[in-house]
């Protein structure tokens, strides 16, 4: 019983063996440069970023620290680690449609999330790259927008900060802004004491 046994799983060996021995090395093959291109393709993308200095443009236009650079590195190599165990998979011939199914639903799900994280991020980025570039508001000015006077503070990637006359910080969206007339006011507000 037992000898029939072994004779069995041998002979299902051989013929994985026979059978996918080249499947199995391409799929190795495949992994094993999937993951060497991926983490190198991950290192050129944080080099690049952070010969651009992103994280610091990011950290002066938002006032915030906000990293990117290493985030978009490791997604990067993420996405590649994860081509590459699907070309070996399909080189095993175990890729099926509901795998290809799954992967479609995750990658799906992800771009949804992204869209809902940056909704808001990209027309105030657009807008406030607008006002910084063109100087439309500067610091120390009194606008009106909006029905707000105030000062202006500090004008971001994101926002622009108004200080009214009562002392009041008021945050406004820099794509409301654009959208929005803007005063400026030639004299300062009556009785406003600004910081």
């Amino acid at each position: 019983m037992v000898e029939g046994f072994l004779a069995n799983v041998i002979e299902w060996v051989e013929y994985v063996y026979t059978t996918y021995y080249y499947s199995i090395i391409s799929a190795i093959i495949f992994v094993l440069v999937g993951f060497i291109i991926g983490k190198l393709l991950g290192r050129l993308v944080h080099r690049t970023l952070h010969s651009m200095e992103v994280d610091t443009i990011l950290k002066k236009a938002m006032q915030t620290n906000v990293k990117l650079e290493q985030p978009l590195a490791t997604v990067t190599s993420f996405l590649i680690y994860t081509i590459a165990i699907i070309m070996a998979l399909n080189q095993l011939q175990v890729t099926t449609t509901i795998l290809q199914m799954i992967i479609a639903g995750v990658i799906l799900v992800i771009i949804i999330a992204a869209a809902f994280a940056v909704k808001d991020f990209i027309p105030n980025a657009v807008a406030g790259f607008y006002l910084l570039k063109n100087n439309v508001i500067k610091e120390g000015q009194v606008i009106s927008v909006k029905g707000v006077k105030g000062k202006v503070i500090a004008v971001t990637l994101i926002e622009t900060k108004l200080q009214t006359k009562e002392g009041n910080l008021v945050h406004i969206p820099n794509s409301s802004i654009t959208k929005a007339e803007i005063v400026t006011l030639k004299k300062n507000l009556p009785r406003a004491k600004y910081n």
